[in-house]
């Protein structure tokens, strides 16, 4: 028998199944780089849509945080002008209860021309027509529950009136 299979047919043969075997494993390589490419690829078109997403979501907040901000800013203004109505009201009952009192202390021999009040300081100026109607006063001062500390400052004697003038404090609270 007559063997027609020569070395150099089998080094051809090796040859092309190694170029095979090498093309195979190119083409297996090339479709696998492909697929993770592609993969990837995908992978970043959702994140891409996901993050446009997120920026949409985003300026959704900073608009709506821009409308907290005003109505936190619109709230502080309400707020201090409250307040200061408040104060003002505070202060008109409480000065109202003062010349109510002040009023207890005014009779027909003693009149009072001025009072002024700061925080809790206070000065009264008036006129009375006898040393005795000055001691009343002083009485009725030391019974009120408006009145703390006061002092007399000054006798003016003109013609056949005295001028007087008082400082002291309030009462905290009041």
């Amino acid at each position: 028998m007559v063997n027609f299979l020569t070395d150099d047919f089998f080094k051809k043969e090796r040859i092309n199944n190694l170029i095979f075997v090498g093309a195979l494993l190119s083409l297996v390589l090339i479709a696998s780089i492909s697929h993770i490419y592609l993969k990837l690829y995908f992978e970043n078109k959702e994140l891409e849509l996901k993050q446009e997403a997120i920026r949409t979501e985003l300026s959704k907040l900073d608009s709506s945080l821009l409308k907290v901000e005003d109505l936190k800013d619109k709230r502080r203004n309400i707020e201090e002008k409250l307040s200061e109505k408040n104060e003002f009201l505070a202060k008109m009952v409480s000065s109202t209860r003062i010349f109510k009192e002040l009023d207890l202390l005014y009779s027909n021999q003693l009149y009072l021309k001025n009072f002024q009040l700061s925080n809790n300081n206070f000065q009264l100026l008036g006129v009375t027509t006898e040393v005795k109607y000055l001691n009343q006063l002083n009485q009725r001062l030391e019974v009120s529950d408006f009145f703390d500390e006061f002092y007399l400052e000054g006798i003016d004697k003109l013609d056949d009136r005295l001028e007087f003038k008082l400082r002291g404090t309030l009462q905290k609270g009041e």
